[in-house]
């Protein structure tokens, strides 16, 4: 990675465009490596300029966010995407996280934010706003949503207890609480959670709940 994160911006409205341009190009850190009105032009930006993250809207004509964060993912491993929309449509939001978006903010977050945001996926780490992350939470304890997918087939390999303490954990759950729960000791719940991190490859609580909306879709 360069010395600035190099960002490419994918939006078709103009004023969030030249608004999010503005406010990135006041970060010292930040550089923009270019801008896209939609998901073809984003692709093709994306071969030219090689940017460090692409801070990609969701919903544009020709080719939406959702596609172009799919292509951009099959193409390239080091492809890192932060979506964003106005809209809080949790199957849109955990379809582009399945496609390969490492995080998800709402246009119109503080600057902070969406600073915050950039750098933490810069660093190839997921990023979720506290608001849609209890927002996803919350819609993974509706009774529909149940566990679909066997984990082996996706390759996670996960015990019945390791699926379990996973559900638990996207129900914001603490490890003193899920102890209480499964009958066993707050250590054991810790020996699952750093066993889960390493299987599903990921860092933090956000990762395992995206993990497990993976698993409920």
């Amino acid at each position: 990675m360069s010395e600035k994160t190099r960002i490419l911006i994918v939006e078709d409205n103009l004023v969030f465009q030249t608004g999010t341009s503005f406010l990135l190009q006041r970060c010292p850190d930040f550089e923009i490596a270019g801008v896209a009105s939609d998901g073809e032009e984003a692709l093709h930006q994306y071969d030219a300029t090689r940017p460090d993250v692409v801070f990609m809207d969701m919903n544009m004509p020709n080719m939406d966010g959702i596609e172009a964060t799919r292509q951009l993912n099959d193409k390239y491993d080091d492809a890192r995407v932060l979506a964003c929309s106005t809209e809080k449509e949790q199957k849109a939001i955990v379809e582009i996280v399945q496609n390969g978006a490492l995080g998800f903010i709402y246009k119109g977050s503080p600057a902070e934010e969406v600073i915050e945001a950039i750098k933490t996926v810069a660093a190839g780490k997921t990023y979720f706003s506290k608001d849609i992350f209890h927002y996803i939470v919350a819609n993974l304890q509706a009774p529909e949503a149940t566990v679909k997918k066997p984990a082996k087939l996706l390759g996670m390999n996960l015990s019945e207890r390791e699926l379990e303490i996973l559900k638990c954990i996207a129900e914001e759950m603490t490890n003193k609480e899920i102890a209480q729960k499964l009958y066993i000791s707050p250590r054991t719940v810790d020996t699952h959670r750093r066993n889960l991190l390493q299987k599903l490859n990921v860092k933090n609580t956000a990762g395992l709940v995206k993990s497990y909306m993976m698993l409920t879709m």
